[in-house]
């Protein structure tokens, strides 16, 4: 399956664990927006905290990376981070965002 096709279940889990942070923070500490637009190619999710930091998970053809508003200055890669393809959608969500919420 493709991971276009596995989109809208990667975007849930995100969703789910945006809402758990949040539950567990016991406040609105963490906002996702979805800025995906079915007429585009690029699929993008962006969660936003309370501090300003972003974190976008981004479907771009066929690569899936993650990145932050805090990109490493000249990398050659703009400060992505590429995820692989072969764990399930929730295990996807959990990998983009762990290292960016340690950081909060």
């Amino acid at each position: 399956m493709t991971v276009r096709r596995r989109w809208p279940a990667i975007a849930a889990a995100m969703r789910a664990l945006v809402r758990s942070y949040n539950e567990g923070a016991g406040i609105e500490g963490l906002t996702m927006v979805d800025h995906t637009d079915s007429e585009s190619r690029d699929l993008i999710l962006e969660v936003i905290a309370r501090g300003g930091q972003t974190l976008a998970l981004e479907l771009s053809g066929s690569e899936l990376c993650v990145r932050t508003n805090e990109g490493t200055a000249g990398a050659p890669d703009g400060g992505r981070r590429w995820l692989t393809f072969g764990l399930t959608d929730e295990d996807t969500a959990a990998g983009a965002l762990q290292h960016w919420l340690t950081r909060l």
